[in-house]
């Protein structure tokens, strides 16, 4: 009988914002060099991934992390002293997924992995004890290590081991170790202080609704809602986007999506009556899931304000359409209900002890241009006395909206924020969406994790306040004409650039998988939060002077190191952690 071999795995720690691919060779990739985080933070990096025996095409075992806090001369000390319990760590397979477009052809500059289709890392399959796992052979896989720390565990040095073993097999024998990485955590005796920044990022239900087939707004459908929420508030979104009335987004013209509608709606004798029952639900569903602020669906179709959104109520002849492509936004009509809508709906949120002029965000339409102007300024007119006091803000890129008065808190898109900052140099929020794939961050798959992560550096450089992000979990092609499946069409058939509609995946259950990106652009909040620390200690003359020596005083939403902006972010972190 032949003896059963143990054949080691080749793995190497690498930064987490190393975006390694199937292709890609180990030896070109650099050692992780780790970086002390704060109490409350989450400590990351990735695991580079191969098998050089030459028995299998993969390699199937299992894998463990664990976390041990080490003493002054880097010995394991018991357990009990750090409640290990409370200190979670996570392993992660990140799966990779087809781009066809990486970036627009037309429309893209040299800071992308690739601007070729592919297969590139994404998408983040938990690992647990019962979990295959497979590393392959001539391919380079990747994992995802996190350890969350809580706010009172006891700073010192972690030893992070993540050990896989073998599975038994046609040439292995079962439970020998194959392959362990060994990093160290330093936790610094520091919390991290709480998250300032209003981070938006659109929930669309209907996908929901539509990829699970469940009842729009049934109890299953809420479930779903409550663990898509509960993980956007995870990863930093603190603005929970209400439907009102089914959004009036990437909505063909003419054409209509799923409705998720959660204002009730009654036509009765010519009077407008409003039940807010399930808009209530849904708003103590979010605050459960710790959300802070709720952003209300656009008053106004996209793109001008032309139109009313699609709204749904109980009439003397059933239950039907009301308001929708064919209603003129100006119109006595559609604005006869808004003064009914508006004052019932803000005294009914004050009563439920919502501060509408703190916490709502209304919105009247996404992205006007300066063609749209008229329709637009109508729009805003119909409602301003209405919404007076309250935030009314809309994704731009034109300042002249502002200059003009139309809009008193503008949403400016990176690549024209400059101009925005001059007008606003303190507090200004910033979007982008797939129109900014040139000089600036974004979160497409095919951008490097570093030129995602940045964000954070040049938003709090700007004394940017506000985020918005309009593709959560947006799983439509473009306009909403059919469902597409994101694990297989990443660019919504060909309409956007690969990972610009979501940030996430469906998973079982009802359950989201979240994307290495979603990660990413949580730990660029964090690093706000550093700076935030590191100015209130410090000041914010010292702890720019810093950001300045490490990015170069250039550094802007339009201008940042090119290449090793990710080395060049963690490096800034080890040297907030000095002061």
């Amino acid at each position: 009988m032949t003896e059963k071999k143990i054949c080691s795995i080749k793995l190497k720690a690498v930064s987490p914002l190393e975006k390694t691919r199937l292709t890609d060779d180990m030896g070109d990739i650099a050692e992780f060099t780790t970086y002390p985080v704060m109490k409350g933070e989450t400590f990351s990096f990735h695991i580079a991934a191969t098998d050089p025996s030459a028995q299998l095409l993969k390699r199937k075992c299992k894998a463990r992390v664990t976390v041990a806090l080490l003493d002054q001369n880097e010995k394991n000390v018991d357990a009990k002293e750090f409640r290990a319990e409370e200190i979670t760590a996570r392993l992660y397979s990140v799966g990779s997924v087809p781009v066809r477009v990486a970036a627009y052809p037309d429309s893209y500059d040299d800071d992308y992995i690739s601007t070729d289709p592919g297969l590139y890392p994404d998408a983040l399959f938990p690992i647990t004890e019962e979990s295959e796992v497979y590393i392959p052979q001539a391919q380079t896989a990747l994992f995802r290590v996190e350890v969350s720390v809580p706010p009172d565990a006891l700073a010192g040095k972690y030893c992070v081991t993540v050990v896989f073993s073998s599975y038994e097999g046609l040439h292995t024998a079962a439970g020998e170790e194959i392959g362990r990485v060994d990093s160290v955590m330093t936790l610094l005796d520091k919390s991290l202080p709480p998250q300032k920044t209003v981070v938006m990022q659109w929930l669309h239900a209907d996908c929901l609704a539509e990829y699970y087939g469940v009842e729009p707004l049934s109890n299953e459908h809420f479930l779903i809602l409550e663990n898509y929420v509960r993980c956007a508030v995870s990863h930093g979104v603190n603005a929970l986007f209400t439907p009102l009335f089914t959004p009036p987004l990437d909505t063909e013209v003419g054409g209509e999506r799923l409705t998720v509608q959660l204002v009730d709606v009654t036509l009765e004798n010519g009077k407008w009556i409003f039940g807010f029952d399930k808009l209530d639900r849904f708003m103590d569903m979010g605050r459960s899931c710790g959300a802070e602020y709720f952003e209300f669906s656009h008053l106004f179709t996209q793109w001008g304000a032309g139109h009313a959104p699609k709204i749904m109520a109980k009439t003397e002849d059933g239950y039907r359409r009301v308001f929708g492509w064919d209603t003129d936004a100006s119109g006595e009509e559609y604005r006869t209900f808004l003064s009914a809508f508006l004052p019932e709906l803000t005294t009914h949120l004050r009563e439920q002890g919502v501060s509408v002029e703190k916490q709502c965000v209304f919105h009247i339409s996404d992205e006007p241009s300066e063609a749209e102007k008229e329709t637009y300024s109508s729009a805003v007119e119909s409602v301003r006395d209405l919404l007076g006091g309250c935030i009314v803000a809309d994704a731009m890129s034109e300042v002249s909206f502002y200059k003009e008065g139309l809009c008193s808190h503008p949403i400016a898109g990176t690549n024209a924020a400059e101009e925005f900052l001059a007008e606003i140099p303190d507090g200004l929020w910033v979007y982008y969406c797939c129109s900014q794939s040139v000089n600036v961050s974004n979160r497409f798959i095919a951008m490097p994790l570093g030129r995602t992560r940045i964000i954070g550096v040049q938003m709090w450089k700007a004394k940017a306040s506000g985020f918005l992000h309009w593709g959560y979990n947006f799983w439509m092609s473009q306009h909403s004409t059919h469902r597409i499946d994101p694990y297989f069409c990443t660019d919504g058939e060909y309409f956007a650039p690969a990972g610009d509609a979501f940030s996430v995946y469906p998973g079982d259950a009802g359950k989201p998988i979240a994307s290495v990106r979603l990660k990413t652009f949580y730990e660029a909040l964090c690093d706000i939060r550093a700076l935030d620390e590191a100015e209130a200690r410090h000041g914010r003359a010292e702890t720019l002077k810093v950001v300045d020596d490490v990015f170069g005083a250039n550094l802007s939403f339009t201008q940042y190191p090119r290449g090793d902006s990710g080395e060049r972010i963690l490096e800034l972190r080890r040297r907030l952690a000095s002061m």
